[in-house]
């Protein structure tokens, strides 16, 4: 089986309505007040993050939720893995608020990719940008340009992604970008504007 992969949504937070109350609960019920990610352990790869309890002093447990189906919607079932990561399970008030949060162990494997960046100073034709190399990228165009980025990176399955800085000195000149790359409001910036970081 595949390990489980980490999905994050932007500051998720929610009232846990059933579940908690003893420290084998690994049913909850949980109302969000915004949008937790789809959470499911029969995914391929599985999928799965981590919340806490805001409370003092119960927000020592991590929780693992295996089974969630995101969102906003009202009255969640949730499955659940007690004491995470080597904590300790704890008995948690009725309704109290489940917050996602970051676990150590991703975060290293964020901290063992430290930047590294390559820079090609007068770049024209096809540009090849190989994202398992580095993560920042400096490009100064001295022609129409056309890009690539290959090899892709290891491990990454369909509908994963990988993040890359890229600052571009772009002058007039024209740019190709792969149709595989995804762009914030669904479009390239003009070459005019890509004076900046991408």
């Amino acid at each position: 089986m595949a390990p489980a992969v980490e999905v994050f949504a932007d500051q998720p937070s929610g009232s846990v309505t059933s579940g908690g109350a003893t420290t084998s609960d690994t049913a909850f019920t949980v109302s969000p007040t915004s949008a937790f990610p789809v959470a499911s352990a029969s995914a391929t790869p599985p999928t799965h993050f981590y919340v806490r309890d805001t409370a003092a002093g119960a927000e020592s447990e991590l929780i693992e939720v295996t089974s969630c189906p995101g969102g906003t919607a009202s009255g969640q079932s949730w499955t659940v893995v007690r004491g995470a990561l080597g904590t300790a399970p704890v008995v948690h008030s009725s309704s109290w608020t489940a917050q996602q949060v970051i676990d150590g162990t991703w975060l290293n494997g964020v901290a063992v990719k430290a930047p590294v960046v390559v820079t090609n100073a007068a770049a024209t034709g096809t540009v090849n940008l190989d994202p398992s190399a580095a993560r920042v990228f400096s490009v100064t165009l001295s022609g129409n340009t056309t890009f690539t980025f290959t090899p892709l990176v290891a491990g990454l399955t369909s509908g994963q992604s990988y993040v890359f800085s890229l600052y571009l000195t772009a002058g007039s000149h024209t740019v190709t970008w792969p149709a595989s790359v995804s762009w914030l409001g669904g479009a390239a910036p003009s070459p005019a504007s890509l004076n900046c970081r991408r």
